[in-house]
């Protein structure tokens, strides 16, 4: 009797023997690689709540783009479960892919940015190939309905032949990431001429709100939150500025407060590091996300629409208490002094909006 493990390698080899045969006859491999390299791969670097809807809604408006919501959240899943036993399989071959530890999760999220920034899209692994978070982007929403249309590895292969032509005749190819260190980005950028890095940041209090009113967090988790996040952000800072001194204009520092008190400049200015054309069209666009919609984002809680972004991006000092908010400030002093979030005196401040908790550093001329 043949033992379960033996016919799950089987049925591996199978899958594999009939991705092989579909991709040598299918016309997948054959499209043009020699394109003139007018391109510019773009990585949005940010973390979890922190405006990074907003920022990729805005770019993916101009017709050049082609924009990738969050490809790391299976791999991001498998890693975060400490696991070996879930297998990961890849279109390109039969071999069998497992996250062991972090340094496995960096290696196999560089390669799928890579491989997304490159089109190459049959060496990413089938299950992030199937996540639904395509259905966020204007360039993958064709991608997903085919998925539902045409199931099984045959289906995925068939889809995937129309994303990777949009992909290469595209003239920017952006991606968001939250689950990818800026080390790794560093090491990216070192053989791709054509990589810029958009490094989005937000206060940590309003980060902290947003992500207990997802359930990450309870409001009472102040010190398990600053000891994950401040910390990462603090790595990462430091990593950004090393890079802009070693790679001139490939890299941008964006606080989400900035974008939201000047919505349209800082929008224009996000097309112009890209090298797109910020039209009449996309500016209506930004103007009717930022200033109409939902008001005040009611049962909204990922929409990107917002009556007022500068009034939105403030919402949080409603739903933190005060010696929440001081204690988050002690914790994370060096990140509220290197991005020039101001810091309370008093219960009444928390809850002024006519008091600026929000400033530009220098850091944000050096990046």
């Amino acid at each position: 009797m043949i033992s379960r493990k033996l016919m799950r390698w089987l049925l591996y080899l199978i899958i594999g023997f009939m991705v092989w045969i579909i991709t040598s006859k299918t016309a997948y491999f054959r499209i043009p690689r020699d394109l003139p390299e007018r391109r510019s791969n773009v990585i949005l670097l940010t973390y979890m709540r922190s405006g990074s809807s907003l920022v990729g809604d805005i770019i993916q408006q101009s017709p050049d783009v082609f924009y990738v919501f969050e490809p790391l959240i299976m791999l991001g899943r498998y890693h975060k479960i400490n696991t070996s036993a879930i297998p990961l399989m890849f279109l390109n071959s039969s071999s069998i892919r497992k996250i062991k530890d972090t340094k496995s999760f960096h290696q196999l999220a560089e390669k799928t940015i890579q491989s997304f920034l490159s089109c190459d899209l049959e060496e990413i692994d089938i299950s992030t190939l199937r996540t639904g978070y395509y259905s966020k982007s204007l360039s993958t929403k064709l991608y997903n309905r085919c998925l539902h249309s045409n199931h099984g590895v045959f289906g995925l292969v068939l889809c995937l032949i129309d994303l990777q032509k949009r992909c290469y005749t595209s003239k920017t190819r952006l991606v968001k990431v939250i689950r990818l260190p800026m080390q790794t980005v560093s090491e990216m950028m070192a053989n791709n001429s054509n990589l810029k890095i958009i490094h989005l940041v937000r206060d940590p209090r309003a980060v902290f709100v947003s992500q207990v009113k997802m359930k990450k967090y309870k409001l009472t988790d102040v010190f398990e939150f600053t000891e994950t996040f401040c910390d990462r952000l603090i790595d990462d800072l430091y990593v950004t500025l090393d890079i802009a001194r070693k790679y001139p204009r490939r890299i941008h520092l964006l606080s989400y407060e900035q974008l939201c008190d000047n919505p349209v400049k800082i929008s224009k200015t996000l097309y112009n590091f890209f090298d797109l054309h910020f039209t009449s069209k996309v500016k209506q666009y930004v103007e009717n996300i930022t200033s109409g919609g939902h008001e005040d984002g009611a049962k909204c809680a990922v929409c990107t629409s917002r009556a007022n972004s500068s009034l939105t991006s403030q919402k949080w000092r409603y739903s933190i208490s005060f010696e929440g908010a001081k204690q988050l400030e002690e914790n994370c002093k060096i990140v509220f002094d290197m991005l020039g979030y101001k810091g309370l005196e008093t219960k009444e401040q928390l809850v002024d909006q006519n008091i600026k908790l929000f400033q530009n550093t220098e850091i944000y001329d050096l990046v």
